[in-house]
């Protein structure tokens, strides 16, 4: 089967724009006593375009993952101002940095990347 054979024949509400995945961040689950649960979803091309013309875009760069990883974290929400107040923050990025270490930065933002396509895994070199 082709392709466009695949497509016609998939259900369209199975395919989501969107894709969201919750993952726990271990260190913090310690410390609240229960499972830290974050909310990521994809970022469009529009938003991945958008960070890259604003600081540029290099994998593995620390301050690129922050700005990834604010754009897509659902929940938290870490322009809460209740958040900011609570833990002495002035931007949610500031937010971010009081809250997660820099490899808990990296790797949820590796996460935002994967969901958002751009991992290694999207895409498969069909073999023959």
């Amino acid at each position: 089967m082709n392709a466009v054979e695949l497509l016609l024949k998939m259900d369209k509400g199975k395919v989501q724009t969107v894709p969201t995945k919750q993952v726990e961040v271990t260190r913090l689950s310690e410390i609240a006593g229960e499972p830290f649960i974050v909310t990521l979803q994809a970022v469009s091309g529009d938003k991945w375009n958008d960070i890259a013309e604003t600081i540029g875009v290099s994998a593995g760069n620390y301050k690129n993952s922050k700005h990834l990883l604010l754009s897509g974290m659902v929940d938290p929400k870490l322009s809460d101002h209740k958040l900011q107040e609570k833990w002495d923050a002035v931007t949610p990025l500031d937010l971010m940095e009081r809250l997660f270490t820099a490899g808990e930065i990296m790797n949820l933002a590796a996460e935002v990347t994967d969901l958002s396509g751009l991992g290694e895994n999207a895409v498969a070199e069909v073999k023959n």
